[in-house]
């Protein structure tokens, strides 16, 4: 839950989607090295990982990359000749994104970290009661056993 910042009412939503900017970083170039960073920061954020995609792009220097979640995704993009690295981290459930990136700090020791955290699939109250409302009378149909 949070609060809407132009009405001032707690709102719900799906997901929490979180980009961080490392400038200054090292080890941009290593595609095993940042998909195990990358992994490692998925885990701390409590998610669970399904796969994952790396590659070199632009030249063979800057890395590319993916850790499909089953709360959504950890992406990557590197640029070793700038020393940037930029992260994309979206979750929802009880996965917490800024867990990330204090891994990310360690990994890649850049010397100044930008990051924006973002609500995502934001629910109005009535209508993420509405919706719980009809979860549970689901579920109590489906609990009934009308064949009796």
């Amino acid at each position: 839950m949070a609060v809407c910042p132009r009405t001032g009412v707690n709102v719900h939503y799906t997901g929490l989607h979180l980009l961080a900017d490392l400038y200054g970083a090292v080890n941009l170039n290593d595609v095993e090295y940042i998909k195990a960073a990358c992994e490692e920061a998925a885990i701390a954020t409590g998610a669970t990982i399904i796969s994952s995609s790396f590659h070199h792009f632009g030249g063979e220097d800057g890395v590319s990359g993916i850790v499909l979640l089953a709360e959504s995704h950890v992406s990557t993009h590197s640029w070793p000749e700038f020393g940037l690295a930029t992260f994309d981290i979206y979750v929802c459930g009880n996965c917490d994104p800024t867990l990330a990136v204090p891994v990310l700090e360690k990994r890649f020791l850049p010397k100044k970290c930008k990051v924006s955290l973002h609500h995502r699939g934001i629910i109005s109250p009535i209508r993420f009661r509405v919706a719980q409302f009809m979860k549970k009378a689901k579920d109590l149909i489906k609990s009934l056993d009308f064949r009796k």
